[in-house]
């Protein structure tokens, strides 16, 4: 699931298939030839080194970081979900404290009885 985009234009360190049979099947056989199982794992550490390398993860994350920064007002206000999320959570809190304004009337009528 998902493993289509891991490895860019690196070669694949296993199998993907559409059903648990053929995948299984394809597990079985990796694990019993030493050769697929060598060129397997060798394919792993090549997408991991190449693809996944922490120093240029945090360099391309803190990229990133630093254009939403500059730009964090047109961001957020092209970020119809998190405006639609925000909106919604403030509305919570002013109906909830709603009903405990309307509870609190309720239960000093209720004492006036």
């Amino acid at each position: 699931l998902g493993a289509e985009g891991m490895h860019g234009d690196l070669a694949w360190n296993g199998a993907i298939a559409n059903e648990a049979k053929s995948f299984a099947q394809a597990a079985i056989e990796l694990y019993r030839d030493k050769t697929n199982w060598q060129e397997a794992r060798d394919n792993g550490f090549r997408i991991l080194e190449k693809r996944y390398s922490r120093p240029e993860l945090h360099k391309e994350f803190r990229q990133r970081l630093n254009r939403l920064q500059k730009n964090l007002q047109v961001v957020r206000e092209s970020n119809f979900t998190g405006a639609m999320l925000s909106f919604h959570a403030l509305n919570s809190t002013r109906y909830l404290s709603k009903y405990i304004e309307m509870k609190n009337k309720w239960e000093r009528l209720k004492d006036r009885e």
